[in-house]
């Protein structure tokens, strides 16, 4: 892993990974309640988007842990919550990601 004084590796898309992922899922019923200090960052908490435009409807959670092995900007891990469905304003619904945490920077200039 580089460390946070040297260059970040630039690596255009697209990437071609290898990964192993490791996926465990749940069900949370939409009267349990979304909790939030774990489904959301506490600077994103309150925010319109998540307060007034996203009605949390419940559903299969998962967690997603992904170790990538070979990547263009080298060998990291990653973590994805899915706390379940969302009912948009148009009346869909649909899966969101919520949190993802990867273990280098590079990921997440490129």
């Amino acid at each position: 892993m580089a460390d946070q004084q040297s260059p970040v590796k630039i690596a255009p898309p697209p990437w071609k990974c290898k990964y192993t992922a490791y996926i465990g899922s749940f069900y949370l019923s939409a009267s349990s309640g979304l909790p939030r200090d774990i489904a959301y960052d506490s600077a994103e908490a309150s925010s319109a988007t998540v307060t007034d435009t996203l009605k949390w409807k419940g559903g299969i959670c998962m967690i997603q842990l992904l170790r990538y092995s070979y990547t263009p900007v080298g060998e990291y891990d990653e973590m994805i919550l899915i706390p379940g469905n969302f009912a948009l304003p148009s009346g869909e619904s649909h899966t969101s990601i919520t949190r993802i945490y990867v273990s280098q920077r590079d990921t997440c200039y490129n």
